[in-house]
């Protein structure tokens, strides 16, 4: 899926760059033999009135613009119905140094002004991120030492504001060292609070994250899959996408993150999940295959994907 996405992606890209190409070539008056989505064996064409001929071919991926230019022969040129005159007027070649340079500067700027519009789109309609709603913390963290419990929504960090998860996780970033990190809290009956956190002996090198390291973690609901990978070890055992996994070797599993830990350390054993299908618990036994990381480590891996609990955030509030 993942490689699907990035052709599709890069098909795009390339369509708006060659299609920048295409209308500037137009302005400056350099006739377009051709503009083809895909490249390859022609599947359909068809010229317009211009005599560009717009093509569709096999392989779907991209495409390009040809026009006319001194590099192409004569009588090729003539195959197209141009005199010697109309040769020399249209093409690419003859056409002065700043016409030239706006038509091949024109793809590069057409995928620049794309971003623009798709930062300004994500900005106008906002995005989905995790939210300040907690799961329960795990035995013997700060989090749990302190009373915080499941349900619990951060609403500030040393008295900065915070939407999402993210907002708070970065706002605690700004305090590492420190041995009093107050964070505000609506408790899940509506009452407010305040803790402590003690950030002193998070490392500030960019391994270690200070929510996490607190024992934060983003409420879940039930962990449950929405993706699992065509032949990974997680569709041979059997798991589907809206199973729930709640306990790993009879360990009840509250967060994502627990998932996770306890798969990487468990490369080539074999783990037993119990999963909730429909409403109906079962165990369903896997064998987390061995990856190697980008820094050598021996990791173990399900080839799947989790839910998270988001909220919407529309990117001007943010500010």
């Amino acid at each position: 899926m993942a490689v699907i996405g990035f052709l599709i992606t890069l098909s795009i890209l390339v369509l708006v760059h060659e299609w920048g190409h295409y209308i500037v070539a137009r302005w400056c008056g350099v006739k377009v033999l051709a503009f083809s989505i895909g490249f390859g064996k022609v599947l359909y064409k068809r010229t317009d009135k211009r005599g560009c001929e717009w093509r569709i071919s096999a392989i779907p991926f991209g495409g390009y613009v040809s026009m006319l230019d001194e590099g192409m022969q004569q009588d090729e040129a003539q195959k197209h119905g141009l005199t010697e005159a109309e040769f020399k007027r249209w093409s690419f070649s003859e056409k002065p140094v700043g016409k030239r340079i706006a038509v091949v500067a024109a793809g590069p700027l057409m995928n620049f002004l794309l971003a623009i519009v798709i930062y300004a789109a994500l900005a106008m309609v906002g995005t989905y991120q995790p939210s300040t709603k907690l799961a329960e913390p795990l035995p013997n963290t700060q989090a749990a030492q302190l009373g915080v419990e499941e349900g619990w929504k951060a609403t500030a960090v040393e008295g900065m504001s915070v939407e999402s998860f993210n907002d708070m996780r970065m706002a605690m970033l700004a305090h590492l060292g420190e041995k009093e990190v107050r964070v505000a809290f609506d408790e899940a009956s509506g009452r407010k609070t305040e803790v402590y956190f003690d950030l002193s002996g998070v490392k500030n090198d960019g391994t270690e994250d200070p929510a996490l390291v607190a024992g934060l973690f983003p409420y879940q609901g039930k962990v449950s899959l929405v993706q699992v990978e065509p032949g990974s070890v997680a569709e041979k055992a059997g798991l589907q996408v809206n199973d729930a996994i709640v306990a790993l070797d009879g360990e009840r599993v509250r967060t994502m993150q627990e998932i996770v830990r306890v798969i990487r350390d468990k490369a080539g054993v074999a783990v037993n999940l119990t999963i909730e299908r429909a409403g109906v618990r079962q165990d369903v036994q896997v064998t987390p295959d061995m990856k190697v990381d980008e820094k050598g480590n021996k990791i173990g891996r399900l080839g799947v994907m989790f839910t998270l609990s988001l909220i919407h955030i529309s990117e001007p509030t943010r500010h």
